[in-house]
């Protein structure tokens, strides 16, 4: 469990699954979409109104960008893939935004300032680019969150990981948890 401790695996080991977790927020989605509660070509403003008004960034020099209207807005399936356009990372993230609820993670992605008007500025064009990142499935559990109307973890327990007798995954390890964690 711990390399440097030489401490021995144990059968009940908690281990951090980082973007393992992405198929499992897909597989969410996909139940929606199968339960006809979503449409994966649906564009994402039809869920989250706030991603509206997008604008792509085409040029960027030094302290000017050069913004033009995408030439389709972002869907659904985009962010599965991941070909939003979505930037990796913006400012306010820094060091990471995984601390914060889903809903403020989201946020983050739809309001960003350019001169006195806010706008989304993905980096490229809506399925243009295959850019791995968070800001894509971040944006799906808020949608599974809205469309199923509780909270995304509740919704991976309960419709995902329970059916499967899954009990121990978590998003949120508690102490009990933490001491069966095995050391990356």
């Amino acid at each position: 469990m711990d390399l440097a401790k030489q401490t021995p695996m144990r059968p009940d080991a908690v281990f951090w699954i980082a973007s393992q977790s992405k198929p499992i927020t897909g597989t969410a989605l996909m139940i929606l979409v199968d339960e006809g509660k979503v449409n994966s070509d649906d564009p994402v403003t039809k869920y989250l109104p706030g991603f509206k008004d997008q604008w792509v960034q085409v040029e960027s020099t030094g302290q000017h960008r050069v913004l033009a209207r995408p030439s389709r807005p972002i869907q659904v399936r985009d962010l599965l893939t991941p070909t939003s356009g979505l930037p990796a990372k913006s400012a306010i993230e820094e060091p990471t935004n995984d601390v914060r609820p889903l809903a403020a993670r989201v946020r983050v992605r739809v309001r960003v300032r350019v001169r006195s008007s806010t706008m989304l500025t993905p980096g490229t064009e809506p399925g243009a680019k295959y850019l791995g990142a968070n800001a894509g499935i971040n944006t799906v559990g808020r949608i599974v969150e809205l469309v199923s109307g509780m909270p995304f973890e509740r919704f991976i327990d309960d419709r995902i990981l329970h059916p499967l007798r899954m009990f121990d995954p978590t998003f949120w390890p508690n102490t009990a948890q933490l001491a069966r964690f095995a050391k990356a």
